[in-house]
């Protein structure tokens, strides 16, 4: 269990520092288009958001509280 704990310590602390690096990079160019559709994507998103947010309010609280009781 600690053994397999600290090898899963040592990937997660390996791969965001190798990915960080190489993300950072090719993500910058992503990013600044994705930031583009993420400012518009929220204005269009609020008509869904709503919808969404009130469904899954409804169904998560009406099944997720007896999980989370069950459990």
């Amino acid at each position: 269990m600690q053994e397999d704990a600290a090898r899963e310590a040592e990937l997660f602390q390996v791969q965001p520092q190798q990915s960080a690096p190489m993300e950072s990079t090719p993500s910058h160019p992503s990013r600044s288009s994705n930031a583009q559709q993420g400012d518009r994507t929220p204005a269009t998103g609020h008509g869904r958001t709503p919808s969404t947010t009130r469904n899954n309010d409804e169904v998560p609280t009406a099944s997720a509280e007896p999980d989370t009781v069950a459990t």
